[in-house]
């Protein structure tokens, strides 16, 4: 059994230009993966599989349904990374402690859940791919 990687936060002790440059890369790896999922999308759906194996129809449209959620939530936390993205352009105007805090905990949230949904999609992608490395066609 593989250990997952633990999320932790190290939120406090950044500056705003830190967490701004960290959403912004997270941002771009989130579109970046936009790209893998059409692909993904455009691999199940060709007709490159072996027709006798054993349910391979009802697999590959579970898998579907799984990259359609996957591509889902990855819009949700794009859209999320551009709110908070914006919240630090308006933070700069509070000075206040509850508002760094409040702050802080609103990003590490948010990167809690791309944390979580990089592992998903990891997972997704491993099955994936060690499902159909066996059932695509030899040519």
């Amino acid at each position: 059994m593989e250990a997952k990687i633990k999320y932790k936060s190290f939120n406090t002790d950044k500056t705003i230009e830190e967490l701004k440059y960290n959403l912004i890369n997270q941002r771009e790896v989130l579109r970046n993966l936009i790209i893998e999922h059409e692909f993904y999308k455009k691999l199940l759906n060709a007709p490159i599989y072996k027709s006798q194996k054993r349910n391979l129809f009802e697999i590959l449209e579970g898998f579907k349904v799984e990259l359609k959620k996957t591509v889902a939530n990855n819009q949700i936390l794009l859209n999320e990374i551009g709110m908070q993205l914006f919240q630090i352009d308006k933070k700069v105007e509070c000075d206040d402690l509850l508002c760094d805090n409040f702050f802080i905990k609103e990003i590490d949230d948010l990167e809690f859940r791309i944390h979580h949904f990089h592992l998903e999609n990891s997972a997704l992608k491993s099955r994936m791919f060690e499902y159909l490395q066996h059932v695509i066609i030899d040519q």
